[in-house]
């Protein structure tokens, strides 16, 4: 098992140097297109230090999916750089993510506006399930929305 671990730091460090060295701070939600700290592009205000804190390459992209997801309306989103303290994806967040999608590996079928949806959807739901209590913590504890 520790062989696995060495594995994965080894190749996540790799991953995470280009992602610094390039100054990624996320993707376009819609078209997958990188965000580069240096240029203009949509990010949701409501989610700030979040996870799932949507982001689009340019209005066109946000449309888009505020049409097909009619939930993003309530959301507002800014249009301008990223501030220079949030120059690259954190490395906390980064680890948050993957040890969140190994506890609950469903997730990953969905689209990240996907599953903030499934995520609002449960919160405002009445009956919890035991396993959404701990789903909805989990949200909480790694920081996903």
């Amino acid at each position: 098992m520790d062989y696995i671990k060495n594995y994965f730091y080894v190749y996540f460090n790799a991953f995470y140097s280009y992602i610094k060295k390039y100054s990624i701070v996320g993707a376009c939600d819609n078209c997958c297109k990188y965000l580069y700290a240096d240029g203009i592009f949509f990010e949701m205000e409501e989610l700030e230090n979040k996870s799932l804190r949507l982001q689009y390459c340019c209005k066109d992209c946000l449309d888009n999916h505020k049409s097909k997801y009619h939930f993003l309306n309530q959301f507002n989103f800014k249009n301008e750089n990223d501030r220079k303290e949030n120059n690259c994806i954190h490395k906390k967040s980064f680890l948050d993510i993957i040890k969140f999608i190994i506890k609950y590996p469903e997730v990953i079928k969905f689209r990240s506006v996907e599953l903030l949806e499934y995520i609002i959807n449960i919160k405002n739901s009445n009956n919890l399930s035991n396993y959404h209590e701990v789903f909805l913590k989990d949200v909480d504890n790694y920081s996903i929305c």
